[in-house]
């Protein structure tokens, strides 16, 4: 293939055979010095024009592939990141493979470009088309490609661009000015007719002269006779396993420390916020910090029932448990809120609803104090309204009252009205008496038969609903409520022991005298009412006393009514005494009775 010296003939054939394709790597030791040397321009025949070799379109797509991956496994790590809205916030473990799987195509894709240019940077020659006097070398890889100039089909020249076309094979040379342009078309017009042998045919030797690739017989026996072999670094060799090797590592790695980083950023962003919904996003997207759980959840959801301003939505709150690092927060909350609708209830000025609100509440136990502190104020005001109702000139009243509310507030409203009666021994007397008048009309006109223990039960029931209902006017019913209650038999003391408050009414009734009518004819006796009422409080030595006592002589006028009869007449004189008796007793407790 190489010329080592012969005839025009052979001479000849070499310079019209077609492109010549050799392997650099398998040429003699001898031969690639020759070139290399040559191709620097240490030794001729040296180039006339170089044009370095183009970035390889494989090389370029294995590069795109590398950053396509990288830029795919930063993207998969970014999707979702720190974001409290994105399920992706903390990424499972099969992102973790995919993670490997990406990283390990980039590491494969790069180190398959860096092999593809480091087969042209390991070429001991700059890789390149070179025009040399016997034509154009391809240089561009191992792989050289030899176009003489007896195959040159066009040579053109446009500025400073020169095109040489082999048989449809197309290169480019730039020079520095048209000038250089035009000196390398001349130089390879010149080559051509000196190869193609327009100029005279040239030897073999001369022609081997002009090829960098021919073999000119000479071998310097100071120079290695081992040809050049392509070197290519390990790594290189095994791309594949250094890219699973890398994924395997790399991936799991990128994984673990991205869901450490993104979930620092929602607990980050979940703070921020300091929100339920931010931290029930957190815990949702994977976060795990106790603190979430035990305490900044709870708290911003104490924060959401403070927020709804009602006791109810903190004990719903609390029913759901898991409050424990801040129960002091709660209970303060609770507390808060009970005391707000203490408030509320307390402005209505009803013990009734005070006790509602004691009943109704699971935690009044919080505002206990609170509690008795507005019962309390409620009494006082009580105190301080019939204050100004009583009447200034009996004694006592007034602390009575006091006394009297300050154990209805620990027992109950209620106050009993009760009579009881005691029996006067005189009235007999007087009946028989005026039995012997000859105005008196027979049995239907005995004052007895109008006296009887049934009679005055009607009628102290009578005169109790008046006093009560008078009384029930100074007060609030569920602070104080007057009632009537059933008598009571007389035990001979002034104050008997009872059970609850009572307004204890002790009367006793005497008939004396004689009252004669002519016209109607009949005769009656008068009627002396003694009453003692007694203010009683269980416990207390010091009831609020008042006494009344009356004569009452018949209104015969009212007999000479027609159709009047002996019970009219007395049923009007009991009456009367009683309904003085209670002007007097309401006089006794209240300015305005």
């Amino acid at each position: 293939m190489f010329l080592r010296g012969g005839g025009f003939a052979e001479t000849q054939a070499i310079l019209h055979q077609g492109m010549q394709v050799v392997d650099f790597f398998n040429l003699e030791r001898s031969l690639q010095d020759r070139f290399v040397e040559a191709a620097s321009g240490s030794v001729p025949p040296t180039p006339i024009a170089f044009k370095p070799a183009r970035a390889r379109a494989q090389v370029l797509l294995w590069w795109a592939v590398c950053l396509f991956a990288a830029l795919a496994s930063v993207g998969l790590l970014a999707l979702g990141f720190g974001s409290l809205e994105s399920p992706l916030a903390i990424q499972g473990a099969p992102w973790a493979v995919g993670e490997g799987l990406l990283i390990a195509l980039a590491v494969f894709s790069g180190l398959r470009a860096v092999a593809l240019d480091h087969d042209r940077d390991s070429l001991p020659f700059r890789a390149g088309a070179y025009v040399f006097p016997i034509g154009v070398v391809d240089a561009q890889t191992q792989v050289v490609r030899i176009h003489r100039f007896p195959e040159l089909t066009d040579v053109s020249r446009r500025d400073k661009r020169v095109t040489l076309v082999f048989d449809g094979t197309r290169f480019e040379f730039e020079t520095a000015d048209p000038a250089l342009a035009e000196q390398l078309v001349a130089l390879v017009e010149q080559s051509r007719q000196r190869v193609s042998g327009e100029m005279g045919p040239p030897s073999s030797r001369a022609l081997a002269a002009l090829d960098p690739l021919a073999d000119t017989g000479f071998k310097s026996p100071f120079t290695p006779t081992e040809p050049r072999r392509k070197t290519s670094p390990r790594y290189l060799r095994f791309g594949w396993l250094l890219a699973l090797l890398a994924g395997a590592a790399l991936g799991p790695a990128a994984w673990k420390a991205r869901n450490v980083l993104s979930e620092e950023r929602l607990y980050a962003e979940a703070r921020a916020a300091g929100t339920a919904q931010a931290y029930l996003a957190y815990l949702g997207r994977g976060g795990q910090r106790a603190d979430v759980t035990e305490t900044l959840l709870p708290r911003a959801e104490l924060q959401s029932a403070i927020a709804q301003g009602n006791v109810a939505a903190l004990e719903r709150f609390m029913a759901r448990g898991q409050h424990g690092a801040i129960d002091v927060e709660v209970r303060a909350a609770l507390k808060k809120a009970l005391l707000a609708e203490l408030g509320v209830v307390a402005a209505k000025n009803s013990l009734t609803a005070l006790n509602e609100f004691e009943r109704s509440q699971a935690h009044a136990s919080l505002v206990q104090k609170e509690l008795e502190q507005k019962r309390a104020e409620l009494y006082q005001r009580v105190v301080r309204s019939f204050s100004a109702a009583a009447q200034p000139s009996t004694p006592g009243l007034v602390g009575f009252v006091g006394r009297l509310l300050f154990y209805a507030q620990k027992h109950g409203p209620e106050v009993d009205i009760v009579f009881r009666r005691r029996e006067a021994d005189a009235s007999k007397d007087a009946e028989a008496q005026l039995t012997k008048s000859a105005y008196f009309m027979g049995p239907e006109a005995l004052p007895s038969r109008y006296f009887r223990p049934e009679d005055w039960e009607r009628r102290e029931a009578a005169i109790g609903e008046e006093l009560a209902a008078r009384l029930n006017r100074e007060f609030p019913a569920d602070v104080l409520r007057f009632k009537v209650a059933p008598s009571i038999a007389d035990d001979g003391t002034d104050n008997p022991k009872l059970a609850k408050p009572t307004l204890l009414i002790t009367h006793r009734d005497e008939m004396s005298g004689a009252f004669m009518s002519k016209k109607p004819r009949g005769a009656f006796v008068g009627l002396g009412l003694t009453v003692r009422s007694a203010f009683l409080i269980p416990g207390d030595d010091q009831p609020l006393v008042f006494k009344f006592s009356a004569w009452l002589p018949p209104d015969l006028k009212k007999w000479e009514e027609p159709g009047a009869t002996p019970k009219d007449l007395y049923e009007a004189l009991a009456m009367d005494g009683f309904g003085r008796y209670s002007k007097k007793q309401l006089a006794f407790l209240l300015k305005a009775p």
